[in-house]
């Protein structure tokens, strides 16, 4: 083809046909500019598939690891919520001066355990340390961001750094004034709903405890004011779990439609 041009530019030139010549020459500019601009197109798309594609894993791998953390918040969820029942029952106990029912209830739930909390984030981390631009819907990046920048960050901090959320330690010198060791009674820590292959669910033997002095427990104050803000805290938690795991849900369903819509 190349040489067919070539020839036929010859003998334009040969035949002093000059306007011939010009426009000849125009329509090879022309030619080689319709050239340029397909190979630019060619690579844009190529770069805007590249992209879209590297979009939509990182969208993937937020809603692999959002959907990961539901299995430790639920799990944290059933804990505080039994926790928080035999929590209310002692203190209804102490308040009414029942000594039957006090002495009738179950008292490791009440003394609850300590707890924390670590939720995934590596993808978000990575994202912010390199380009978070790179997810292109703004409303869905904010959302994602606020999950990360706020509402884990804050669940974190409750459950993991505040000492004023920490209801284990809280309680703790209370129980061991007024409780001893049961090893009569033990019961398996374990949550039998959560066997996962991503998950640490191992049956762990925990011994039981006894009330020793129900007279001075009952007429602790100190023990009722702290028994009281402890409940408090922990349905305050408890509400905050809830909150989160619908954001999840709405966040997982936003991320779903969106990868949808880019066609991956």
């Amino acid at each position: 083809m190349i040489t067919f041009l070539r020839h036929i530019r010859k003998q334009l030139v040969g035949g002093s046909k000059v306007s011939r010549y010009l426009l000849y020459a125009l329509g090879e500019i022309v030619l080689v500019v319709i050239g340029i601009l397909i190979a630019l197109q060619i690579n844009t798309w190529n770069q805007h598939r590249i992209a879209v594609h590297k979009e939509v894993i990182i969208l993937k791998n937020i809603q692999e690891e959002i959907l990961l953390d539901t299995l430790d918040l639920q799990f944290s969820l059933r804990w505080h919520q039994s926790m928080l029942q035999a929590e209310r029952l002692m203190l209804q106990s102490l308040v009414n001066q029942d000594k039957r029912t006090l002495e009738s209830q179950t008292f490791l739930d009440a003394m609850g355990l300590p707890m924390l909390i670590v939720l995934h984030q590596s993808t978000f981390d990575n994202l912010q340390n390199n380009d978070i631009g790179l997810i292109t819907n703004v409303a869905l990046r904010k959302k994602i961001a606020r999950h990360f920048d706020f509402f884990s960050r804050v669940l974190e901090l409750i459950e993991n750094e505040i000492p004023a959320h920490d209801l284990y330690s809280r309680k703790k010198p209370f129980f061991e004034q007024y409780f001893d060791v049961d090893i009569n009674q033990q019961a398996l820590f374990v949550d039998y709903d959560q066997y996962n292959e991503e998950y640490f669910a191992n049956e762990i033997e925990r011994n039981g405890i006894k009330l020793i002095d129900a007279e001075g427990l009952m007429n602790d104050s100190q023990f009722r004011v702290v028994l009281s803000e402890v409940i408090f805290a922990r349905d305050v938690k408890i509400k905050f779990y809830q909150d989160l795991l619908r954001r999840i849900e709405a966040l997982d369903q936003a991320i779903t439609e969106e990868v949808s819509e880019l066609g991956e």
